[in-house]
């Protein structure tokens, strides 16, 4: 696990989280306008002098946008979702030290009679498929640290766990696409934290308070940490 990741107090890695943003906004076109400058030279008024400054050449490269801190507040959310369904798994045992091994139809059926967990992921069944593995996205390495630091007597089969990576990734691409749409309506060129709460509003409004509660305090965490290297470094200086 990186510093980072360690700092933030998640099981999910941010940095990893960092580079899917990159890729999902590179492989759905969600690109902004960036105007090339060059250097021009021109004549001050006053002094008569030559001088240069940089002006618009009127070239156009499409960047993705910046991504300053909004991978940690997604992985945060990731993780307070799985962790909700294994909460509701868990309550499939008559005893907390029973031992619960988990298939596909299981998870189906906690989600379709919970209601919070159908409102967010009735969609996304729909279009699950099976034949396909998604443990690149969420590893399978992450998905049992978040389950253990659940309840250590939950085990999940091969189908499920790529059942529960899939459904991770569906709340991914449903908060990197509403995020890059606020941050384009308002007229910005980093998709910032303040984006993923907004999409967080829209989409999970019955659950926002906690996951931006969980948020928050993951990105404290990683702020924390970064401040401390920059009071070491300075030191060193």
């Amino acid at each position: 696990m990186n510093q980072v990741t360690k700092a933030s107090g998640l099981k999910i890695n941010v940095l990893a989280m960092r580079i899917n943003i990159k890729k999902y906004l590179i492989n759905h076109n969600m690109y902004i306008e960036h105007h090339l400058t060059k250097q021009e030279e021109y004549i001050d008024d006053y002094s008569g002098e030559s001088r240069y400054r940089m002006v618009k050449s009127g070239k156009v490269k499409r960047i993705i946008p910046q991504i300053p801190n909004i991978h940690i507040g997604v992985a945060a959310v990731l993780e307070y979702m799985c962790i909700n369904i294994i909460d509701a798994l868990g309550t499939l045992k008559n005893d907390p030290s029973e031992k619960l091994n988990v298939t596909n139809q299981i998870i189906l059926s906690t989600i379709s009679s919970n209601p919070h967990l159908n409102y967010i992921f009735v969609r996304d069944l729909l279009y699950y498929d099976k034949k396909r593995c998604y443990a690149e996205f969420i590893h399978d390495k992450e998905l049992d640290n978040i389950i253990n630091s659940v309840d250590k007597n939950i085990y999940l089969d091969n189908p499920a766990r790529n059942l529960m990576q899939y459904l991770l990734q569906a709340v991914f691409n449903r908060l990197c696409a509403s995020s890059y749409n606020i941050m384009m309506r308002g007229g910005r060129r980093s998709l910032n934290y303040a984006d993923l709460v907004c999409a967080m509003k829209c989409l999970y409004d019955n659950q926002c308070e906690d996951l931006i509660l969980k948020s928050d305090q993951a990105i404290i965490l990683v702020e924390k940490f970064n401040q401390k290297k920059r009071e070491a470094l300075a030191m060193k200086q």
